[in-house]
């Protein structure tokens, strides 16, 4: 990743709702992913894949698709970050809840 991405990436993974505070993003994630595959080290399975790519919409805005792939189907999120604003948008369903969760966790 260039530094740039990576910087998307930490906007990203650490969004912890409008008030600052507890769940992140990757918390969020990690958490869905526990509750798919509990009592499972899911990362050591060799049919588990996941794939990040950041793509620049242009000098503000990225696209950031993370997906998760196991031997019990997928998970694909899809956002775009604002660098300036750090604003985060979902792009789909499972992006959105997963927004929801830190948005609204307490």
């Amino acid at each position: 990743l260039t530094s740039d991405e990576q910087k998307v990436i930490d906007i990203l993974m650490g969004y912890d709702g409008p008030n600052d505070s507890g769940l992140t993003v990757m918390d969020a994630i990690s958490n869905k992913i526990s509750e798919e595959y509990p009592d499972e080290r899911i990362y050591d399975n060799k049919k588990t894949k996941v794939g990040l790519t950041v793509s620049s919409i242009n000098s503000e805005e990225y696209q950031v698709i993370l997906n998760f792939k196991s031997y019990n189907g997928e998970m694909n999120y899809d956002w775009n970050v604002n660098t300036n604003s750090e604003e985060i948008t979902s792009n789909n369903p499972e992006s959105k809840y997963i927004m929801d969760l830190v948005d609204f966790y307490d």
